[in-house]
């Protein structure tokens, strides 16, 4: 899945939903980047009522943990070590910045067209726009 459908069904859940969604898998970010190494910390048990209804409960969430790096299996969803620490950064700021341009705009979220301000992330392999417009509304 590409990074502009992915934004478009996590956009597809409440405000509340994208907020904690977003929240949540900063922090996992964060925690990763501050010790790569450590494996607990690459690894999120299915199980886990935060994982659970924070992420994996929500439209687009399991895409997050995937295009972050996580690999899925039967009970867990764990991050190789080789995986780049900088798609990981890069991943993040994509989210916080596209959840603040949500923030910032009154238009619903599955209607913020995902893009127009230019930010390039090479080591994920894409090219991100993100813009307060709209996308057309059928009726």
């Amino acid at each position: 899945m590409g990074l502009e459908n992915l934004l478009e069904n996590l956009g597809k859940n409440s405000p509340d939903e994208i907020n904690e969604a977003v929240r949540v898998l900063s922090k996992i970010a964060d925690n990763i980047l501050k010790d790569p190494k450590n494996s607990k910390i690459r690894t999120l048990q299915k199980s886990n009522a935060t994982i659970s209804k924070k992420i994996l409960a929500l439209k687009g969430g399991v895409d997050c943990l995937i295009m972050m790096g996580f690999k899925e299996n039967a009970t867990n969803f764990t991050m190789p070590s080789n995986t780049s620490l900088e798609s990981v950064m890069e991943f993040r700021e994509i989210l916080v910045s596209w959840n603040n341009s949500i923030l910032r705009s009154e238009v619903p979220a599955s209607q913020v067209n995902y893009c127009f301000m230019e930010m390039i992330f090479p080591s994920i392999g894409f090219q991100c726009f993100l813009d307060i417009g709209t996308k057309p509304i059928s009726m």
